[in-house]
Parts: structure tokens; sequence; C-alpha cells
């Protein structure tokens, strides 16, 4: 999936703010839909404490409100241009 659709994807499907919830290990938009599952990701143990998920979690949820998708619909028809 290009980037492109990616971001067309998340401003149709996703009320953001997106924000990661630790106790759970989701990822859930303002209406409280759950966008990810971060369950099981703690076997990867990237820093070898077994904090991986909230690693991951924290991540993703701060890349997706910082997307393209989080901009209003006149500067995400620029970035396509551009």
């Amino acid at each position: 999936m290009a980037v492109r659709e990616a971001n067309h994807l998340v401003r149709e499907r996703i009320e953001l703010p997106v924000k990661y919830d630790g106790g759970k290990q989701t990822i859930r938009d303002s209406q409280g839909m759950i966008v990810c599952d971060i369950k099981g990701w703690i076997e990867l143990d990237i820093d070898k404490t077994g904090d991986s998920h909230y690693i991951i979690g924290e991540k993703v949820a701060k890349l997706l409100n910082e997307s393209g998708a989080y901009q209003s619909e006149d500067s995400f028809r620029e970035s396509e241009v551009g």
C-alpha cells in the first residue's frame, strides 16, 4: 500500500488523535475504536527490559498523529502534489 493510500485510509476511518493504552496494549482513536493491537509484541524484547510493547505502541501512535493523515484536506492535497 502506497503512503498516499494509507493516509487516505487513516483519514477516512480513524478519528485522530490516537493514543496508546498500555494497560490494554492497544492504540485507540479519539472515539475509542481500536486502531492497532500491540499484544504479543513483548516477545520482540527490543530493549531487553520486557517493555517493547510500550515502546512500539507509543511510537506507532506518535507516527500516526504526526503523519500527513492528521493534516487538513488542503495541506494533504499539497503534500500529494509536491
